[in-house]
């Protein structure tokens, strides 16, 4: 099976050495879980890691506005 999802990502223009095995299908249900995590982990892998933003309105604001 690792064989034939090897060729079938390589067929995608994958890198090999990019490929990570992680393990027969007793553990899905971690990877699963872990996947939710992995766009944090790449998005702080180079640091500085941006903090979220976000925009507080004031009701000043919305004064100057209207």
């Amino acid at each position: 099976m690792k064989k034939t999802v090897t060729g079938l990502l390589t067929g995608l223009s994958w890198q090999p050495d990019l490929f990570e095995d992680l393990g027969d299908i007793t553990t899905a249900r971690a990877t699963e879980a872990m996947i939710l995590a992995v766009s944090h982990i790449l998005r702080c892998s180079h640091p500085p890691c941006p903090a979220p933003r976000r925009e507080e309105v004031t009701q000043d604001d919305h004064r100057a506005a209207g």
